[in-house]
């Protein structure tokens, strides 16, 4: 932080365990709040010093790019038609005039047929893997078997995965030889046992 003229700057917290890959910030009431990169998450803390670190959202379904924070004082008190039971959307109710509301499904998702516009459902590429239930999140088919848990069900890190061999921005493939990630699902057997073409 630092005065409005930009001098005077101190750190009020970093490291590993605070910002390892922050993609938004945003402060209110002497807190910080930011997004965090790696477990999707929400997180708040003391913003001159680090204490009283808590995560306020865990496991978003997609990452969180940008935050802005409004203060409830400044928030007219009307009722929300997405308070109760999400508006009966599966995945976002978004408000809209009028007191009303529509339902909406976020990225590599879309909904399950014409007629029902509530109830979204996962669209992974090819090169994605979709994780299970509760969230039903795509994730980039490397963070399958990478050793990191990215789903919350744990579908991409089964007992069944090998052992991981190659480095971590590499596809492994089933012969535990590696590509380049950009390889995998572009019609070639670059892996040579077609595991980087399905």
């Amino acid at each position: 932080f630092s005065n409005y003229n930009g001098g005077e700057r101190k750190i009020a917290f970093s490291g590993h365990d605070y910002v390892p890959y922050s993609l938004a910030v945003a402060f209110i009431d002497g807190y910080a709040v930011w997004s965090d990169f790696t477990n999707h998450s929400l997180i708040r803390a003391n913003a001159l010093n680090g204490s009283n670190k808590h995560i306020l959202l865990p496991n978003t379904i997609n990452e969180v790019m940008a935050l802005t924070i409004v203060h409830p004082s400044l928030q007219p008190q009307v009722p929300n038609p997405c308070g109760t039971n999400n508006g009966g959307c599966s995945h976002l109710c978004l408000l809209t005039t009028n007191q009303s509301y529509t339902c909406a499904c976020p990225e590599h998702f879309s909904f399950i047929n014409a007629g029902n516009n509530r109830t979204c459902v996962s669209n992974c590429s090819c090169n994605q893997h979709r994780c299970g239930p509760p969230n039903e999140r795509c994730i980039p088919w490397i963070a399958k078997c990478n050793g990191v848990v990215d789903c919350e069900d744990g579908s991409d890190e089964p007992s069944t995965c090998p052992q991981r061999r190659c480095p971590s921005e590499q596809f492994q493939c089933r012969n535990q030889s590696c590509t380049p990630v950009p390889y995998v699902c572009d019609g070639m057997n670059d892996c040579g046992d077609n595991s980087g073409r399905s």
